[in-house]
């Protein structure tokens, strides 16, 4: 018994006592701190989210005098929305307009420029400066630099488009309602070609050398190899371009202002709407016209997801 006690006493001889940690007692300005930075992000949330978004429901559906409900200004800019020629009706066309050409038209040509870089073709490093350069530029830099190319009295590319025969308008591309579009979408491509690449080359520098080396073994060509290996297995950064595509024609704005005069080339984005609405106090048109765009966006970006989740192949390698 004596050595079972002793045993005992000797144990707990060399427990190490449990010493609670005393509680962290911050002053009182330190908390007042804490909590007016929690503050901000809590009333910026319910100012500018909750508060906002509230009123232009209210004024989606308001009477033609903002003072009762009704239907006036959505009906309004539904009537506008079927008609070709109104100015929500060219917002409605450009939305499409843009997801098309840069969907069908735009990212197959990044993908073989992106396709060439993989191959490491001679200059690869230069030419990747090239085409990002454009976006290392503020959009006043960039702009500025579009428009002299294109001026329509000392623009070099317009002096050469004269000397081959083309029949440049007379108000010049950017302010000619035939043109001034198509000049946007052209600004838009020079400027992102690089980005668009850089990332798609990333993408294709990622597919396992293994894959490519046994394409290569089989004795497939180089049109083959993209078109059959290379771009199923980049299909995901693919699937996020394509989004970001369509929805880039509801937020097509700075370019417009900067490019063109709407007066003059009959040109209208939804951001320059809605915008353009607001900041000449115009809020419940806005509002109205508003409605009508996001009962287009919520089923296209739906329809798009639905799409490249049900035919998109499972690339995870």
């Amino acid at each position: 018994m004596n050595s079972v006690s002793n045993a005992n006493q000797e144990q707990e001889a060399t427990e190490i006592p449990i010493v609670k940690p005393k509680k962290n007692k911050r002053p009182l300005k330190t908390k007042l701190f804490l909590f007016g930075m929690m503050l901000i992000p809590v009333l910026h949330g319910i100012c500018y989210d909750l508060y906002l978004k509230a009123s232009t429901i209210r004024m989606m559906f308001s009477d033609q005098y903002g003072t009762g409900f009704g239907f006036y200004w959505v009906s309004r800019a539904l009537s506008e929305a079927v008609s070709w020629n109104s100015m929500t009706g060219i917002a409605i066309q450009n939305i499409f307009g843009v997801a098309i050409i840069f969907n069908f038209i735009g990212i197959p040509i990044e993908v073989v420029m992106s396709y060439f870089f993989m191959k490491k073709i001679p200059a690869t490093k230069v030419f990747r400066i090239l085409f990002y350069l454009p976006t290392l530029l503020s959009s006043v830099v960039t702009t500025l630099v579009f428009n002299f190319m294109f001026d329509n009295t000392i623009g070099p590319i317009t002096y050469a488009m004269r000397e081959w025969g083309w029949n440049i308008p007379m108000q010049g591309l950017f302010f000619a309602p035939s043109t001034g579009m198509l000049m946007i979408y052209v600004y838009i491509f020079w400027l992102t070609l690089g980005s668009s690449t850089v990332l798609i080359t990333a993408s294709m520098l990622k597919v396992p050398a293994s894959i490519l080396e046994s394409v290569q073994l089989d004795g497939a060509s180089n049109p083959t190899e993209l078109v059959r290996f290379v771009v199923p297995l980049i299909s995901p950064i693919l699937s996020v371009m394509f989004l970001s595509n369509v929805m880039a024609g509801f937020s097509l704005y700075t370019e417009v202002i900067l490019l063109t005069d709407p007066a003059q080339s009959n040109i209208y984005t939804v951001a320059y709407l809605v915008t353009e609405g607001a900041r000449t106090g115009r809020y419940y048109e806005a509002a109205g016209r508003g409605f009508v765009f996001t009962v287009i966006a919520i089923p296209l970006v739906m329809l798009t997801r639905w799409f490249f989740d049900r035919f998109l192949p499972d690339v995870s390698y």
